[in-house]
């Protein structure tokens, strides 16, 4: 067999190495990166929102990771972000949280 540079065929091909030749198939790309669903959610380079995000994570770690526990933080943290510019605004309704009957915002589980 003759050694080949060609990546474009599936073939496997000969690479030089400091032990002589040593046999390598061409390496599969990776699909590219999918965008967010609801599109960018840019980083809070100044902090507008970091005691919020630490006061968050923290009542999870409290909580045993158990969301709900913590759902009025995670809906002040949400509209800090649209406040500041951080995520496009929009009801908080339409971001997982739905009005009870006693008028309170509640998280919408979702199975």
């Amino acid at each position: 067999h003759k050694p080949t540079n060609q990546h474009t065929n599936s073939k496997p091909f000969y690479v030089p190495t400091s032990s002589g030749l040593t046999m390598s198939t061409p390496a599969k790309r990776a699909a590219p990166p999918q965008p967010p669903l609801k599109g960018s959610f840019p980083l809070d380079h100044y902090g507008d929102c970091k005691a919020l995000a630490d006061e968050y994570e923290a009542c999870l770690k409290r909580n045993s990771n158990l969301s709900g526990r913590c759902r009025e933080l995670a809906k002040m943290y949400l509209e800090c972000r649209m406040e500041n510019q951080l995520m496009t605004k929009q009801d908080i309704t339409e971001l997982g949280f739905v009005k009870e009957r006693n008028n309170d915002l509640d998280v919408k589980i979702v199975p």
